[in-house]
Order: C-alpha cells, then sequence, then structure tokens
C-alpha cells in the first residue's frame, strides 16, 4: 500500500474532529450543530476523496451532491439522500436567520440518524480512499 498524501489526511483528520464534536453534541442535546457537523464532516471526506483521486487540492465546492458529480462516485439511494438532508445543514453556517427554523425541526431521533448514517458515508468514503499512515 502507498503512503497516502498529508492532505488527504488532513481533510479525514478535520472530518473525524467534526464527527467527534458532533457526538459530543449529539449527547448535550445541541441538535441543529450535530446535523452541522455532519455536514461539514461529509464534505471532508468528499474533499479527502477528491486530493486522493486528484492529487490536487479540493474545489472551492460546499454543496455534497455538487462535489459527488465533480467526483463522479456512484452514491447508493440511502446515500444519496442522507447529502441531500445534509446539504440544508450547511445553510446554517451561512444564514443565522434559519437557524431557529431548522432547530425547531430536528429532533434527537433525527439528530442521532444523521449522525450514524454520516459516521458510515465517512467509512466509505475512507475504504475508497484505502489510508495509510506515513512512516
Amino acid at each position: 500500500m502507498t503512503e497516502t498524501p498529508d492532505i488527504v489526511l488532513q481533510w479525514v483528520e478535520r472530518a473525524e474532529y467534526d464527527l467527534d464534536a458532533a457526538r459530543a453534541l449529539n449527547q448535550s442535546g445541541h441538535l441543529l450543530y450535530v446535523a452541522f457537523l455532519c455536514q461539514q464532516a461529509a464534505e471532508k471526506m468528499l474533499k479527502a476523496t477528491w486530493c486522493h483521486q486528484h492529487k490536487d487540492s479540493p474545489p472551492y465546492v460546499h454543496n455534497l451532491s455538487t462535489l459527488v458529480e465533480l467526483l463522479k462516485l456512484k452514491l447508493s439511494p440511502s446515500q444519496e439522500r442522507l447529502l441531500e438532508r445534509l446539504n440544508r445543514y450547511y445553510i446554517v453556517g451561512r444564514y443565522p436567520s434559519f437557524k431557529q427554523k431548522l432547530s425547531a425541526a430536528i429532533t434527537k431521533e433525527d439528530a442521532s440518524e444523521i449522525l450514524r448514517e454520516t459516521e458510515e458515508f465517512a467509512r466509505w468514503c475512507r475504504s475508497s480512499i484505502r489510508m495509510s499512515n506515513p512512516s
């Protein structure tokens, strides 16, 4: 197995950090931010995939579906639904006026499901990268 480039590892580490934070926020009941961090983790895993495939910096794109199209990935229907769902939560970081509306719409069950599905998606992305740590 060849070494994974540092830039790929950096994107993966950032995604894992976001998932760790999402787990903690899920425990403490900050549900909107669970979903937001899951969106961030999925985006970072897709960008790690981009770096792995293209040996270059990822595009400045935040829409998960667009990233998937650029990467020419074949997703399952459940993965497609997850990414469409997560795209709604990126708006939290960009447009705080929508925060209250989205907060009211997410339940503990929703946040836990989003977190679980994002963890699965991150594992799927990571397996396609075939991670190896440099010696």
